[in-house]
């Protein structure tokens, strides 16, 4: 039986097949408040908070290095931080229904500190160091256990930055002024 030629194979176990996985935090921002009804405030009681949640996407990388990731997982939820009511009218807020309680949600942002991306082996879930074949964590990855890796062509992920400069497989561009 004839093996299959892949670009990939871990160092540790052999394996052909590698896993790209996104992990990052996301969530929303919530306005609970309760309206003035005697008009002293535009609003009689005001918190704001926010819930987050840690997520994970999960999908393998295809042998030209561009890859697709699954439906996305909850992992788990973050504390949440508890806040009371900043009151304006406190006697509507006294007299206010619980029902009356109005709420607005907003998504937040990602955060680009807060997104990590990993290359993880399908046989023994090593984490395995890669780049980008684009700055800022563009299109495709390249690991630095596949046959066609050549790291002068490509960028670092973030967390790999100072480990490929030592190696000399990254060098900043320099800018000659004449003058």
């Amino acid at each position: 039986m004839k093996k299959r030629i892949t670009p990939f194979e871990c160092r540790q176990c052999g394996c052909d097949r590698f896993d790209i996985i996104k992990e990052y935090v996301s969530g929303f921002a919530y306005t609970d408040y309760y309206e003035c009804q005697c008009g002293r405030a535009s609003r009689a009681a005001v918190r704001e908070y926010i819930d987050k949640a840690f997520y994970q996407s999960a999908g393998p990388l295809r042998e030209d290095h561009s890859f697709t990731l699954d439906e996305t997982a909850k992992i788990t939820d973050l504390p949440k931080e508890s806040r009371e009511f900043d009151i304006f009218c406190q006697d509507c807020y006294n007299q206010a229904e619980e029902e009356e309680l109005k709420v607005e949600v907003h998504t937040l942002e990602n955060e680009e500190e807060e997104v990590n991306f990993f290359v993880r082996c399908a046989g023994c879930g090593r984490e395995i160091e890669f780049g980008w074949s684009e700055p800022g964590r563009g299109e495709l990855i390249w690991p630095v256990e596949s046959v066609d890796f050549l790291p002068q062509y490509l960028w670092p992920e973030p967390r790999y930055f100072d480990r490929w400069v030592q190696r000399g497989w990254f060098k900043p561009l320099t800018v000659k002024v004449n003058g």
